[in-house]
């Protein structure tokens, strides 16, 4: 009983991380496949990457992800939160840029990072929570 706990435990990341790119390829409609792209990328270089501390989504895009791994997320982050914030209509040439993000971001920055480090953040049940722990104040840091 312990055993089958502790293994759940170590793959609930992993679990997760399926379940969202899943609810990517299954959404109705490109903005909500936006949101599904924004939600699997940011999991992902969670999980194997550089955790995002005390940095907006914006400013983690354009200060470490894209010059760290070359990718373009500060582009996408652009147009998702145009839509999520501003609450504007997406145009089709935008709309087509989120629906062909996630594959080559992935792809890019999984041929970074060492395949030890993306096992070791698939099985840290304390970097999932982490993932989920809301932001505290700066001046707390």
């Amino acid at each position: 009983m312990i055993g089958l706990f502790i293994f759940v435990l170590f793959s609930l990341p992993y679990a997760i991380y399926r379940y969202y790119k899943a609810k990517y390829k299954q959404a109705r409609g490109k903005e909500e496949q936006a949101w599904w792209a924004f939600r699997t990328a940011t999991f992902y270089l969670h999980l194997t990457a550089d955790r995002r501390i005390g940095l907006t989504p914006m400013q983690y895009a354009v200060n470490v992800v894209d010059k760290k791994y070359g990718t373009q997320l500060a582009n996408f982050m652009t147009i998702f939160l145009k839509k999520k914030y501003a609450n504007q209509p997406l145009t089709a040439g935008e709309l087509n840029h989120t629906a062909t993000f996630l594959a080559p971001f992935l792809q890019t920055v999984g041929k970074q990072i060492k395949p030890i480090r993306k096992i070791a953040g698939f099985l840290n049940p304390f970097a999932l929570l982490s993932y989920y722990r809301l932001p505290t104040d700066e001046k707390e840091m």
